[in-house]
């Protein structure tokens, strides 16, 4: 979508996802918290229209932690918008953990989901992040982005093949 740089990627389809994502954006543009200027990328080319956003301050590879976004402009049921903590896979946790955005059943106007989407994001990026740290020899051998208030693993780098076993050298405080 040609935006001037707070989307990216794939244009709308329809008419209803150009409003939701006006809505969203309009948020975003006024929003103060970090990370709500984008770039937001959206991707068009699978149903549902999805819109991702890359956590700051998670520096594992790129794509590796973001969230997803996913409104549906009809289904048997109406609209339906859908956002979770993702990867490089779109729209696959499907935890109920009382984190997760799931709306459906309202017979709301696209600009509606729009902002539902766009403060469920901001709501997410006010959650506390750490980075778990296991070092050897002063050197940081395998770290994890983790939520402080669940504890949920958001990303990981470093060779490490199994979960470590004892508890981290150092805890950061991302935010």
């Amino acid at each position: 979508m040609v935006d001037g740089g707070l989307f990216e990627g794939d244009p709308p389809r329809t008419d209803a996802e150009a409003r939701f994502l006006d809505a969203l954006g309009g948020v975003a543009s006024a929003s103060s918290v970090p990370g709500m200027s984008g770039p937001f990328d959206v991707l068009a080319r699978i149903a549902p229209l999805v819109v991702t956003l890359d956590v700051p301050g998670v520096d594992a590879a790129p794509g590796a932690c973001n969230l997803q976004v996913g409104y549906w402009e009809t289904d048997r049921f109406g609209p339906w918008l859908e956002g979770q903590w993702g990867n490089g896979y779109v729209l696959d946790n499907h935890d109920r953990d009382g984190y997760n955005l799931e709306v459906t059943g309202l017979d709301e106007s696209p600009e509606t989901f729009g902002g539902f989407a766009a403060r469920w994001l901001e709501r997410q990026l006010l959650r506390p992040v750490e980075r778990r740290d296991w070092m050897r020899n002063g050197q940081v051998r395998y770290s994890r982005w983790c939520l402080s208030d669940t504890g949920e693993v958001l990303a990981s780098s470093g060779g490490l093949l199994r979960h470590p076993r004892t508890p981290p050298s150092r805890v950061v405080v991302i935010r």
